[in-house]
């Protein structure tokens, strides 16, 4: 169950991709499933388009478009170990930004 991308900001939600963005490899569920960071396409009402994530499965920061974005993900809805991944990827990036205040 998926509720609409644009509706608000979408930073620190996890979000899927649409497959047909994806290369075959990686046209699977558990390939599908990013955790938002920034970019102005993750905010609503804005003109930009970008989508800054981290993949769940593979940790790797990336960039989207908006439109190839698929919807929120509920945390009801994701499997465990993405609920996971992405609580660690948030502690990670908490972690990261208060030694950047430093």
């Amino acid at each position: 169950q998926m509720e609409s991308f644009i509706i608000t900001t979408a930073d620190g939600k996890v979000i899927a991709i649409d497959k047909k963005h994806l290369n075959p490899e990686f046209q699977r569920a558990d390939r599908q499933l990013y955790l938002v960071y920034g970019g102005s396409g993750a905010s609503a009402n804005t003109r930009g388009s970008a989508v800054f994530c981290t993949n769940l499965h593979t940790g790797e920061n990336c960039r989207w478009e908006r439109y190839m974005v698929m919807g929120e993900v509920k945390p009801e809805c994701m499997p465990e170990w993405a609920k996971e991944k992405a609580e660690a990827l948030k502690r990670a990036n908490k972690k990261k930004n208060k030694e950047a205040e430093r």
